[in-house]
């Protein structure tokens, strides 16, 4: 169903996690997979030794150093199916990556009932990666979508409600994007999938832990088929722009108008760690903003967001601190940035 990449044993080599949909019948009691790479052009089947075969209905998955231990974890979202046994199968799963090739289960962390995207983001600017669960309320009638907030000690909290987040329709995409520049994430959720015709959102951050859907103002309140979403700066103005696949109808590309906030966009390009530099924190300190992004190989549903992070800085004109923390571990610090440019950071 979906696929995401990351190197999730620090060689410099990108490795590559699929989910199957094991209850399916072409796909019947396979389970998920993970692929390492070896560094000549193959791969190897490390699924069982590294404790990731999942044989839920695996759908959407993100990978995230979740608990700032400098590996990659991964999160993998199954959808709902009342036909599996065992009924645990059901589970979302977070998988703790152990840095030394296994992973184990977390169980003080997320654990949702099914859906089919996931997305990871700082929505708090407090340094830890929050995550959101796109559910399926067709399948599940009493489902509806949730955002965990990283408690900072391997624990999260559901503020859905709080937040103002719990959307009750078809969600299939998700994703954290700061389409308005103001130095925190804003969330989108494409709702609609194959089962039914829904609005989809957007959710602006309002900075106080709370959320107000813009989407009808923001002209993206689609209503239709949506499957997935790519966000990215395609036409390089310094605001995000937007993707949205649809099942059986035309895709649409919305253009972002922008505004006056100041902006920053950073490549990165690896040497000893992936030469995409997925998997890389940065870090943007301006003024009174205290911002995290990772390079992400694919996240939200079956969708890739833009390689290139992206950060709004609200009135600042400059950047104080700009690290960059690379999955190799090494560490780059730049002080005094210019705001308003596409930065190409290379290991060093």
């Amino acid at each position: 169903m979906c696929v995401s990449l990351a190197d999730y044993d620090n060689d410099g080599l990108l490795d590559v996690y699929f989910t199957n949909n094991a209850h399916v019948m072409i796909c019947s009691g396979q389970s998920n997979k993970l692929f390492k790479n070896n560094g000549d052009d193959t791969f190897s089947d490390v699924t069982e030794e590294a404790g990731v075969g999942d044989f839920g209905n695996g759908m959407g998955t993100a990978w995230c150093d979740y608990d700032n231990d400098g590996d990659q974890d991964l999160y993998v979202l199954n959808f709902v199916n009342s036909n599996i046994d065992p009924p645990e199968n059901n589970l979302s799963v977070l998988y703790n990556n152990n840095g030394d090739g296994t992973f184990a289960l977390s169980v003080n962390a997320v654990n949702t009932i099914g859906g089919h995207g996931v997305a990871w983001g700082d929505y708090n600017n407090d340094g830890y990666m929050d995550v959101y669960i796109a559910n399926v309320k067709d399948i599940l009638p009493s489902g509806k979508n949730v955002l965990f907030m990283n408690n900072g000690d391997g624990t999260f909290a559901d503020v859905t409600d709080s937040a103002g987040v719990g959307d009750e329709n078809d969600s299939t995409g998700v994703a954290w994007v700061d389409y308005d520049n103001d130095g925190d994430l804003d969330l989108h959720v494409v709702n609609g999938g194959i089962a039914a015709l829904s609005e989809s959102r957007l959710y602006r951050n309002n900075g106080d832990g709370t959320f107000t859907d813009v989407a009808q103002e923001a002209g993206i309140q689609y209503r239709g088929f949506g499957e997935g979403a790519s966000w990215g700066d395609y036409d390089n103005d310094g605001d995000m722009d937007v993707y949205l696949v649809n099942y059986n109808e035309p895709n649409i590309l919305y253009r972002n108008n922008g505004n006056t906030n100041h902006w920053i966009e950073i490549q990165t390009k690896g040497t000893v760690s992936n030469a995409s530099g997925i998997g890389t924190r940065v870090k943007v300190v301006a003024g009174g903003l205290n911002q995290i992004r990772e390079v992400s190989g694919g996240d939200g549903f079956c969708s890739q967001d833009s390689l290139v992070v992206h950060f709004g800085l609200g009135i600042n004109e400059m950047i104080d601190t700009l690290e960059v923390l690379w999955p190799s571990g090494k560490v780059q610090v730049f002080e005094n940035v210019e705001v308003d440019q596409i930065l190409t950071i290379t290991e060093e």
